[in-house]
């Protein structure tokens, strides 16, 4: 068998649970941060004495930061 139809495919020794898990774990903590930011902004808001749109640049940046 000469045409290379009966090839194995190679097994590089990676877990395919373990990229799953990394891969799940990045998106939870992404999301969390996106929360916890959510839930603080108005709190930073009052504390610093700004406004509602002055802010707001603590979301884009959260945003920004995970790209």
């Amino acid at each position: 068998m000469a045409d290379g139809s009966s090839q194995q495919p190679q097994n590089f020794g990676v877990n395919p649970w373990l990229i799953a898990v990394s891969v799940m774990l990045a998106t939870f903590m992404e999301v969390l941060d996106t929360a916890i930011a959510s839930v603080a902004l108005p709190y930073i808001a009052g504390s610093l004495s700004a406004s509602n749109d002055e802010a707001t640049w603590v979301l884009p940046a959260t945003w920004w930061r995970t790209r």
